[in-house]
């Protein structure tokens, strides 16, 4: 008894507020929105697994900055104890040196990344009507060695 009362209360309430919301038909087109078609694309050309912090969708991208990675990574005390002590990389605790030297970078980088107003840094990243990217190598580099 309880559950048809139950039912016929719920059937109701959704004829009710079905009756009152908008027909989809009857709203009015968004304003400035423009198909996709229309809309200006970015230029920027990068993959994701090249970022290090930032956005990393490239349609989102504004001022990125970019930096020599392996450079960067090679300069973490995890990587020159690492190569100092000849662990093997794909070992245990060699893959756990790597990533604490991965996690290094990215809190220095995203720290220049701030200081500098960038939207991202990235391994790799271009524009596809060639303007510049800003390295900020140097200034990761010793944003690491003041760390």
């Amino acid at each position: 008894m309880l559950s048809s009362i139950l039912r016929r209360w719920l059937s109701l309430s959704l004829v009710i507020a079905i009756s009152l919301t908008p027909s989809a038909w009857a709203s009015a087109p968004a304003v400035g929105v423009l198909p996709v078609a229309a809309q200006a694309p970015q230029g920027w050309r990068a993959k994701a697994q090249d970022n290090i912090c930032g956005l990393s969708n490239p349609r989102q991208v504004t001022l990125p900055a970019r930096i020599d990675y392996k450079k960067v990574l090679r300069s973490t005390p995890e990587m020159k104890d690492l190569e100092r002590r000849g662990i093997d990389p794909r070992s245990a605790e060699g893959q756990i040196l790597r990533q604490r030297a991965v996690d290094r970078v990215r809190r220095a980088s995203s720290k220049v990344m701030r200081k500098n107003g960038h939207c991202s840094i990235w391994k790799r990243i271009s524009h596809r009507d060639g303007r510049k990217v800003r390295d900020v190598t140097s200034e990761v580099l010793s944003s690491l060695i003041a760390a």
